[in-house]
């Protein structure tokens, strides 16, 4: 599997995308809608669609391993609509590493947008992702890839409301683009550190990062919209050890603790708009041609779940 994002074509990026269920969940409505290519590439339809597929990639329902199966059966079927896709010029916005001058600085009210919680180890490595952060999304046209992630309920995000501010980033932050299941796989590898939750949809004894460490190269980790849909649920092994992403769920840069972030001009919030289910169906059960088994639960106007960890340590 190629290592870098810059030294891939057409033809690996299809080939990324048909073998990760998200990808496979987010070729299939396109082709379910039988939506035109070139409406599909375009920002709005693009995380609408994201947000369909993630939903229906989740984790905690009692269906996930047959709904990956089933995902991932369609990918050899949906390759051409991959290489189609990918091949317009018009998506290449997908690949396009971190730009400084179109980032959206988004903070629930209330936030004092510099969090000062203490490191929570266990959680960090269960999580994949640093307790002590903020986050910034790339303006398309007027709103985000995280825009739409947060008024469709998909992941942990609070329900708000949100405040949405210009960033302003110091020309010497260090960003790492994570673009593929390689690059993840590196940045683990990097900075290692192992998970031993049970809880895991990774696993115990996968390979996640250790934000300490991180943050002394490292300000920012941006992942790009091809990410989402190559990375997430994807296992990748070396003689290092595995990894494999699961809790990231928008294009966005997590920024480490420092300096080199600030809100700069107050942006209008966003309207309903951004709600996925405005523009794209959910897929049900019978576009992956699976039994319903019923969801667990769904994220949507529910309070973050990562405070019961601690409660359930013990259990």
């Amino acid at each position: 599997m190629p290592t870098t994002g810059t030294s891939m074509g057409t033809d690996d990026w299809a080939s990324l995308l048909v073998s990760c269920p998200v990808g496979c969940a987010f070729l299939l409505t396109i082709q379910r809608d039988q939506e035109p290519v070139a409406s599909a590439i375009t920002p709005p339809q693009a995380f609408a669609r994201l947000a369909i597929a993630r939903d229906i990639v989740n984790p905690w329902s009692q269906g996930f391993d047959q709904d990956v199966k089933a995902l991932l059966a369609r990918g050899p079927h949906l390759t051409d609509l991959a290489r189609e896709m990918l091949a317009s010029p018009e998506s290449r916005w997908w690949t396009a590493p971190f730009d400084r001058s179109r980032q959206v600085f988004i903070v629930e009210e209330g936030d004092d947008q510099q969090p000062d919680t203490p490191a929570n180890v266990r959680w960090e490595a269960y999580a994949e992702r640093p307790i002590t952060r903020r986050v910034t999304s790339t303006l398309r046209d007027k709103y985000s890839c995280l825009d739409t992630i947060i008024a469709s309920g998909i992941g942990d995000w609070p329900s708000g409301p949100w405040r949405r501010y210009g960033a302003q980033i110091d020309g010497l932050a260090r960003v790492l683009e994570v673009r593929n299941p390689a690059d993840w796989h590196g940045l683990c590898v990097s900075h290692p550190r192992i998970n031993q939750d049970a809880n895991s949809p990774a696993g115990v004894g996968v390979l996640t990062p250790d934000w300490a460490g991180v943050a002394t190269q490292w300000d920012g980790i941006h992942l790009t919209f091809m990410a989402l849909l190559t990375v997430p649920f994807v296992r990748y092994n070396s003689a290092a050890g595995a990894t494999m992403m699961w809790s990231w769920d928008t294009e966005a840069t997590i920024w480490l603790p420092g300096e080199f972030l600030r809100a700069g001009t107050p942006i209008p919030p966003v309207g309903c708009e951004v709600d996925s289910s405005a523009l794209v169906a959910p897929l049900m059960y019978s576009d992956l041609g699976t039994r319903p088994t019923g969801k667990i639960f769904r994220y949507k106007k529910r309070r973050p779940w990562w405070p019961r960890l601690g409660n359930n340590a013990g259990r």
